[in-house]
């Protein structure tokens, strides 16, 4: 994102990188750093939305969606563009249970419940959540939210992604997730996972919290345009 005017062209963040281990337990795990971090800067409010970066990338190849126009939808899903996904689609010549299937299934978003019933492509995504949501401490699976439509506009992502978001902020505090393939380009395949966190957007959702509402000023986010995609992690 190019920095408009009046907007910071640096960014302070705060995250790690856990290296060499795989999923589901180094995901487990990262969640658990990610949640036990957070409950220490006195948040209370904020949840986690956790997904699979793989899963919509394997609807469409398992739909055979043409090449030429997968990264436009991808793209349409990353803004969370439902409508202009639908128009995509519609244009794309999709029609009938395909296209239904590439709109409705990114929209699932809750708990356990939204795993259940998924189409054959996604199971192998989905069983990678529930697995990792197993390994979660009770304090930590609660802060979870399953969003299968949450994706990245990074390549680099393999499997498991997440978001931090909290009602006193209308952005994304931060995320991270799987990259296990990245490390193998320069020489060292290891499995990988990471998340960082925007360290302005921390501070308002703490002041937002302190004051008790939900809706401080969408310029203070802006001033700090952290997303997950721009993430370190």
């Amino acid at each position: 994102m190019r920095p408009q005017r009046g907007q910071s062209r640096e960014l302070l963040q705060a995250g790690i990188e856990l290296i060499g281990s795989p999923a589901p337990q180094g995901t487990a795990e990262a969640l658990t750093v990610l949640c036990h971090a957070l409950d220490a800067t006195g948040l209370k409010d904020y949840r986690v939305g956790l997904g699979d970066a793989s899963l919509f990338p394997s609807l469409m190849g398992s739909l055979r969606v043409r090449e030429e126009v997968r990264a436009g939808l991808l793209e349409a899903l990353v803004l969370r563009d439902f409508v202009g996904l639908e128009e995509m689609l519609a244009e794309s010549g999709l029609v009938g249970e395909a296209a239904e299937l590439l709109l409705e299934v990114p929209q699932r978003r809750g708990g356990e419940e939204v795993l259940s019933d998924v189409p054959a492509p996604a199971e192998e995504a989905v069983e990678g959540l529930r697995l990792v949501h197993e390994l979660l401490e009770p304090s930590v699976a609660a802060r979870v939210i399953f969003d299968l439509g949450l994706v990245r506009n990074i390549g680099y992502y393999t499997g498991a992604v997440f978001d931090v978001y909290d009602p006193a902020l209308g952005a994304p505090i931060g995320g991270g997730g799987r990259y296990d393939d990245l490390l193998g380009r320069f020489g060292r395949p290891l499995p990988a996972v990471g998340f960082a966190l925007g360290v302005d957007r921390l501070h308002i959702a703490l002041a937002g919290e302190e004051r008790g509402t939900g809706a401080l000023l969408a310029s203070a986010a802006e001033q700090s345009p952290v997303t997950a995609g721009e993430s370190t992690a």
